[in-house]
């Protein structure tokens, strides 16, 4: 699975929504940038979430470590940020 090499279930959650919305190449591929560009692979915020959304500038989506294509990463990173306060804010108004 290509989530396997995220510990961290809170950080998997965040993956697996961002695959909802642009696909698990992209996020695949958003993940091989952020390591060539010296950032943590296994976590989305400030890392998989600023590569995903280069993944629209020429620049970037012809490197040679993205697979996909070029994304529009801006949407994942504000469908995930948006999916994440609403996930916060559910378990902290839950009742026990």
């Amino acid at each position: 699975l290509w989530t396997s090499g995220i510990p961290d279930p809170a950080q998997r959650l965040r993956f697996v929504a961002a695959a909802y919305n642009s696909g698990p190449g992209h996020v695949m591929d958003a993940r091989a940038l952020a390591q060539e560009l010296d950032l943590d692979p296994r976590r989305w915020e400030g890392n998989v979430e600023r590569a995903i959304t280069l993944l629209s500038l020429p620049r970037y989506f012809s490197e040679a470590v993205v697979k996909n294509g070029p994304c529009r990463g801006d949407e994942a990173f504000i469908r995930v940020r948006e999916m994440v306060c609403l996930y916060d804010h559910h378990r902290a108004t839950r009742r026990p």
